[in-house]
């Protein structure tokens, strides 16, 4: 999300942090982890149609769900359809939320080469656990065109680097299931949605400065990295990438009371 002008930043802090993300974690089991995120950088095509603040939102919040039905239950779409008076006037002044719906493919917590199987396996996260392993997160999104040849690459090689870079803690693989962009600042014929990825790799780790490591760059400097992006990127249909500092994570508590 990007406040803009119209929204400062204690109001949006105090609504999305007191009000819409307890109103979920407190209710919904399905909730397994959350965590809100300052955006520190953003890269994006240069010939995409996306103003400023859609293609750099300030803002984000990660949810692990464990089940994308979830939004079409009753007890979700009440939280929507019921809305506060407060944060209806928010969405009415906001410049822009982008949000998105993944199916998880690849958890490196579940590849046996990297860590002991079910490491997580959607059990409810804690916000010290996120605190301790998530304190600098890359969202890489990615579409070629060739997915089967990207998700092999990824799969059997990228993660596996990726996992002896120092503060590395995680690797994911999703595929977008749904997505929209609202608000006053995005394009009003729907065209910042259908710019976004197919594809999004998120990397966790402990600390803000991996991709200065040796490792690291010898994960996104390989053959098989070369093949599956081709010679300057030339296999890539679409792409973004964002770097994000943790602000603030949270208990999901009602998945944490579950019997």
């Amino acid at each position: 999300m990007e406040p803009g002008k119209d929204v400062s930043l204690d109001e949006f802090h105090e609504w999305y942090g007191n009000e819409h993300i307890p109103l979920r974690l407190e209710s919904l089991p399905e909730f397994r982890s959350a965590a809100r995120y300052k955006v520190t950088g953003a890269v994006f095509p240069t010939n995409a149609v996306s103003t400023s603040e859609v293609k750099a939102p300030g803002w984000a919040a990660m949810y692990t769900i464990s089940s994308n039905a979830i939004f079409a239950d009753r007890a979700y779409t009440r939280l929507r359809d019921e809305r506060s008076a407060r944060e209806a006037d928010i969405f009415a002044r906001i410049a822009v939320v982008d949000r998105r719906a993944y199916r998880l493919v690849y958890d490196s917590d579940l590849d046996a080469r990297i860590h002991s199987p079910a490491r997580h396996n959607l059990r409810p996260q804690t916000k010290d656990e996120i605190e301790r392993e998530s304190r600098y997160v890359v969202a890489h999104g990615v579409e070629t065109d060739d997915a089967q040849e990207y998700a092999k690459w990824f799969d059997e090689e990228h993660a596996f680097l990726l996992s002896k870079v120092p503060g590395w803690t995680r690797s994911r693989r999703f595929e977008l299931v749904d997505n929209g962009v609202v608000g006053h600042a995005a394009d009003k014929q729907g065209r910042d949605a259908k710019e976004v990825p197919k594809f999004l790799a998120v990397h966790e780790y402990t600390n803000d400065q991996p991709e200065s490591t040796q490792e690291y760059k010898a994960a996104c400097d390989t053959e098989w990295r070369a093949r599956a992006m081709g010679p300057n990127g030339e296999r890539i249909v679409k792409r973004e990438r964002k770097t994000m500092q943790l602000f603030r994570a949270y208990d999901p508590i009602s998945a944490m009371q579950e019997k």
